[in-house]
């Protein structure tokens, strides 16, 4: 694989049980997916389950994994994911990225967080490639993430994939047993869908800040972030996969796309 071949994956982490669902179509979907990773420099993750102020990336060389849910099954806590940093990588992403007037800092002593190993588990069990974590941060502007996500786009062009793992979806307000789907998460779904594959930027840039099911379905932001940060790390050329997944509990979407190259 060539280093310009690097994909953007995005997500849906869903509720920490996601990562006992293994036959589930959300789980095979990220099967399908974790197939671009096999060949890839490293893996730079972000996850709205990591948060600081301003950006922070892990050089840890050896990720611990964190627990970070309360009051699930015994079966959860036992999983574990054994996965390598790599300080080299992460000082150098860092660096590149402060290069964009962008406020960086780094730090070797973050947990890996569940938004990432549980996806993580299905998209590469094998754990053979190592993993640049990034926070999401948290006080930063639409603008900020949009030029985050360019940076993330030029990275990939060195043969870093993206891994932006967050929700389509993420009011749990509105979560329910034995229900037909929000049709405002239908209707999320479908235009975010739209606006991947039309590539209309400033179209998405508008719906995202006025449009009412994105407010209805974030009531805060940092699950829709990674989404927002993946939409600018992709490039015109790559080829868009979408990857469907039924909506469970009335209002949890748990649809994942990949962005690659094809020759």
């Amino acid at each position: 694989m060539k280093a310009a071949n690097a994909p953007l994956i995005y997500v849906s982490h869903g509720a920490p049980t996601f990562a006992l669902d293994n036959t589930s179509i959300a789980a095979s979907n990220l099967k399908e997916q974790g197939k671009e990773l096999r060949n890839v420099k490293a893996i730079i993750a972000m996850s709205p389950h990591y948060t600081t102020s301003s950006l922070t990336i892990n050089t840890t060389q050896q990720h611990r994994i964190v627990h970070d849910f309360y009051g699930f099954a015994k079966p959860l806590y036992e999983l574990t994911y054994e996965a390598a940093g790599h300080q080299t990588f992460a000082e150098e992403v860092a660096r590149k990225i402060s290069a964009s007037n962008l406020p960086v800092t780094t730090t070797s002593q973050a947990h890996l967080d569940h938004g990432i190993w549980i996806p993580m588990r299905y998209l590469l069990p094998t754990s053979d490639v190592p993993i640049i974590q990034m926070s999401y941060p948290a006080s930063w502007t639409l603008e900020q993430l949009e030029i985050l996500g360019q940076c993330l786009a030029r990275l990939r062009l060195e043969g870093y994939a993206v891994l932006m793992s967050g929700g389509v979806s993420h009011n749990f307000a509105d979560l329910k047993t034995s229900s037909e789907p929000a049709s405002y998460v239908n209707r999320l779904r479908e235009s975010l869908f739209y606006y991947v594959k039309s590539k209309d930027t400033d179209g998405f840039k508008q719906y995202v800040r006025n449009n009412s099911d994105v407010k209805r379905a974030h009531p805060s932001f940092e699950h829709f972030a990674p989404f927002y940060v993946a939409y600018f790390s992709a490039h015109p050329e790559d080829h868009v996969d979408i990857f469907e997944a039924p909506i469970e509990l009335h209002a949890l979407a748990m649809d994942s796309i990949t962005w690659k190259f094809v020759e």
